[in-house]
This record gives C-alpha cells, sequence and structure tokens, in this order.
C-alpha cells in the first residue's frame, strides 16, 4: 500500500489525518514482515516436499509391481480357463503349482 494513495483518500472535503495514515501504514508494515516466509521454514516445507515425492515415487514402483502380477494372475486363469485345459481330470504337470494355490 503506498501512503500516496492513503493521502489521496478524502473524508467528506478534507484528506485523511496524518496520524491515521501513519496507523495504518504501520499495520500494513506488521503485516507484510507477518506474511513472509523465513529461510528455515523454507527448508522445513521443501524437505517435506521431497519426503512426499519420494512416498509417491515408492507407492508408484509398488503399485506397479502388484499390478503386473495381477496381470499376470489373471492372463494366467484367463489362459486355463480358455484351453477347456479345466475339463480333463488331470492336470498338466506345469499348470498344477499355478492353478491350485
Amino acid at each position: 500500500m503506498k501512503r500516496e494513495f492513503l493521502q489521496s483518500l478524502r473524508v467528506g472535503e478534507e484528506p485523511l489525518p496524518k496520524e491515521v495514515v501513519d496507523a495504518i501504514m504501520a499495520e500494513n508494515g506488521r503485516d507484510i514482515e507477518a506474511a513472509k516466509v523465513r529461510p528455515e521454514e523454507l527448508e522445513i516445507l521443501s524437505q517435506r516436499v521431497k519426503d512426499w515425492e519420494d512416498k509417491y515415487q515408492k507407492a508408484q514402483e509398488n503399485h506397479e509391481k502388484e499390478l503386473k502380477s495381477l496381470r499376470f494372475s489373471q492372463s494366467l486363469t484367463a489362459a486355463f480357463w480358455t484351453s477347456q485345459l479345466w475339463k480333463l481330470r488331470r492336470i498338466p504337470r506345469p499348470w498344477k503349482r499355478h492353478c491350485l494355490r
């Protein structure tokens, strides 16, 4: 906020008193100082962002592994059922360990 702006304001026909302008400017200065981010706060926030990014990357990797495993399992199950092997009494050896889990 600029002092000239406050001095240009009028109450009736008179400009704002100098004391009022000074009080508004002082309060504005305190608000600006309170809103500034200090370097130590910035370091803490940047560390938190890095931690969350790491957690996100690990979650993505775990999700990809689980998805690959699920897709493999589903494709194996689909292959088993479409190949009509389930109709046989004796399940061939390579299929045994995957189908009986």
